[in-house]
């Protein structure tokens, strides 16, 4: 039978969700990845042109021929989701099931008496399907419409009004972080990537309306909001910076890139730091992402692009008990 590989298209798509069961309780751990692969064995082609646009999500699970999906890589996983999925499962239980998960992972939570039943993978968003006898690839979203760094390329500007915008600002002091995420493409073709966390103690967030489904859920820890939108984060006060990055950068040139973001490039002849060296200065690092972090306590309000305030307070959703597996 035929070998078929399946993946993404854009980074950040592929998402796995585990389901931890104790006495009755239920609590879900998602995590989501920048790539990965599955692949299936079939003689018929397993997806369409259709189903490879993928515009509800799909779940790898089995094909026409009984045959299921295997997983083949999951690489670098970049943000994890944790929360109860029946209403038995109190959050006394989702905070010491957090504390555990991140101290010790899956032995941790195991030590509390937790264990994983299930776990799912999902895909979201256009899907490449490549037939690894013949090296055809079948693609739901045309190729010119990716950038080299996986994110969607936009094909025609539209002029629209402007939309309102949803105002998030922490109520408390040192609440707001920059978090940028940044990779180099190497000769050889491996990829070199450093991450930052800046942290500010005042600022603020926006969420265009037409994206509120991005909004934070009641009772949530962390809002996440976009750099690119409203009137400007504003970030003051700089209190904290921490730096992250790939096995392969050795520790010289580390401390090159912290003091260039930190303190500006001696090399160069603005000695450009922070926001202005990373996107204005010579130098081979892109951007990959960057967005805000904004800490619980914090207030929602919807706004026109002047800043005038058209509801103050917004109601946030609430997040219902999964109804599925297991009930």
């Amino acid at each position: 039978m035929t070998t078929w590989a399946l993946s993404p298209q854009y980074k950040k798509s592929a998402i796995e969700k585990m389901f931890f069961y104790n006495d009755g309780k239920l609590i879900s751990v998602e995590q989501g990845f920048r790539w990965a692969t599955f692949k299936v064995e079939s003689d018929e082609r397993p997806l369409t042109d259709e189903e490879l646009k993928n515009e509800d999500g799909y779940e790898l699970g089995s094909i026409a021929n009984d045959e299921s999906w295997e997983m083949w890589d999951m690489i670098d996983g970049c943000w994890c989701e944790i929360q109860a999925e029946n209403s038995n499962t109190t959050p006394e239980d989702v905070e010491a099931f957090e504390t555990a998960w991140e101290e010790n992972s899956y032995e941790g939570v195991e030590e509390l008496g937790w264990s994983n039943d299930d776990t799912e993978y999902y895909y979201v968003g256009p899907l490449s399907l490549t037939n690894e006898d013949t090296g055809e690839e079948f693609l739901g979203e045309p190729d010119e419409n990716v950038s080299v760094s996986g994110v969607p390329i936009a094909t025609e500007e539209v002029e629209k009004p402007d939309p309102k915008v949803y105002l998030i600002k922490p109520l408390e002091k040192k609440s707001i972080c920059w978090h940028i995420e940044m990779f180099r493409e190497n000769a050889d073709g491996s990829i070199s990537w450093f991450n930052i966390d800046d942290h500010y103690r005042w600022g603020q967030g926006f969420v265009e309306e037409d994206m509120a489904c991005n909004l934070p859920y009641e009772g949530e820890k962390q809002a996440h909001a976009k750099t690119d939108c409203g009137w400007g984060a504003e970030l003051d006060d700089q209190h904290a910076c921490w730096f992250e990055f790939s096995d392969d950068i050795l520790e010289e040139e580390q401390e090159q890139i912290k003091k260039c973001y930190l303190e500006g490039d001696g090399n160069e002849e603005w000695e450009r730091s922070g926001a202005a060296w990373l996107f204005d200065a010579e130098h081979n690092w892109q951007l990959e992402d960057d967005y805000l972090i904004i800490d619980a306590p914090y207030q929602v309000s919807l706004c026109e692009q002047d800043g005038t305030v058209v509801e103050e307070n917004v109601k946030l959703r609430k997040l219902e008990p999964s109804k599925g597996w297991p009930f």
